[in-house]
């Protein structure tokens, strides 16, 4: 459709009461023509699950959405409207009345919604619910509520697809792939071995806890007498299997054009999580960090720049100090309708995006989605996580 044809790691978790103010029925329900119906309100936020389709028409042919229930106001032209989608169009369905769907169309500028001839809906072929696989669970949903970004649709394409997530472990833990919600590309995560963990393990260590390079670092004789530092050796498990894992194909996440090799790092075990899991002293669940890096076109190494340039905040909280400071270290990635965003939750410790807020527990709690594009990050949405989920 055109556009513009439509005008434990650290602090507590904060409990956030989520007041819900619609009630809507199942989308899947049996088509009722009826007032009740029409009348039931819809929130497109993914707290109940909605369907999705796509638009079928002849090619070039126009399916015209409609303010109001085309029955309660034919013949008036006026509720033709000049809005419309096109075969192909990706919507989502809030409720069938009769013969008419209310539906959402998500553009790349703006977001519609309106009645659609159901005839005209095909259901679309992806209608999984996500789920995570990183760590132990119960499979859960959480539930997301939208503070900052409302009409954008990143913004409420993602706050979809967030709460019609099963969780097997808390979304801190890792925010799994998927192409529920139109718009969403899968990208391809591989895990790192143990050769490639070990490999980058000392340098991701040392930017992460601010240490200079080569921190750590022991000498290495030479055949010919010189001295080489090498990395300490690590003495890992056997059983240790690493969670951190990188991108196959490297992504763009710059959105330059020019992809790099990203790694979401962590130094938990996959085969013993302990993200999620409660802690024996305070018994509040662990968050373990899984921050964002960049390494060097082979791979072998750690970019700290890079790092510290996509991954950093705008502004250190104290000037002058040196060292990488992230907008936080509960990094996930995604791809949406061709740009690629990253999201996390933000740090108490060092404060919001702009630097502000520091110390304020509650932001914990606090998911920001960010773009970097043109040499500038910039923070597009905001949500408020809401610990209590329902059971599923």
């Amino acid at each position: 459709m055109p556009d513009t044809l439509f005008a434990s790691k650290r602090g507590f978790l904060a409990v956030i009461v989520l007041s819900i103010t619609a009630v809507i029925g199942p989308p899947n329900a049996k088509a009722d023509g009826g007032t009740e119906c029409i009348q039931r309100s819809v929130a497109f936020d993914g707290l109940t699950p909605l369907s999705y389709a796509n638009v079928s028409a002849a090619t070039g042919s126009k399916v015209y959405l409609h303010a109001q229930f085309p029955a309660q106001c034919a013949p008036n032209e006026e509720c033709k409207g000049s809005a419309y989608l096109l075969s192909g169009d990706a919507v989502a369905i809030g409720k069938t009345c009769g013969a008419w769907s209310y539906v959402q169309y998500i553009g790349k500028k703006r977001v519609t919604t309106g009645w659609v001839s159901a005839d005209r809906l095909k259901p679309a072929n992806d209608s999984s619910v996500p789920s995570n696989r990183e760590a132990s669970g119960n499979g859960k949903r959480y539930q997301f509520e939208l503070t900052s970004g409302s009409g954008v649709p990143v913004c409420e394409a993602y706050l979809q697809r967030l709460n019609q997530t099963q969780f097997s472990s808390p979304p801190y833990c890792g925010r799994p792939e998927s192409s529920l919600v139109p718009g969403f590309v899968v990208l391809k995560r591989h895990r790192l071995d143990r050769a490639e963990f070990v490999a980058i393990f000392a340098d991701a260590v040392n930017l992460i806890g601010n240490h200079p390079p080569q921190f750590g670092y022991v000498p290495r004789r030479n055949s010919n007498g010189s001295e080489t530092l090498v990395p300490p050796p690590l003495g890992l498990p056997d059983g240790f299997v690493p969670s951190a894992w990188s991108y196959d194909p490297p992504i763009n996440i710059e959105n330059d054009g020019r992809p790099k090799n990203v790694v979401i790092w962590t130094d938990e075990n996959h085969q013993i999580p302990t993200c999620g899991v409660p802690d024996g002293g305070s018994g509040l669940a662990e968050r373990t960090g899984r921050w964002g890096i960049i390494l060097s076109p082979d791979g072998r190494q750690v970019d700290r720049v890079e790092s510290e340039v996509v991954f950093g905040r705008a502004r250190l909280p104290p000037p002058g100090v040196p060292g990488y400071w992230p907008i936080g270290d509960e990094v996930s990635i995604f791809s949406y309708q061709g740009l690629t965003y990253f999201d996390t939750f933000l740090d108490p410790q060092l404060g919001d995006f702009e630097g502000h807020r520091v110390r304020d527990s509650s932001l914990s709690d606090i998911l920001g989605v960010f773009l970097r594009r043109q040499g500038r990050t910039q923070q597009v949405c905001k949500y408020h996580f809401v610990e209590q989920g329902d059971q599923q």
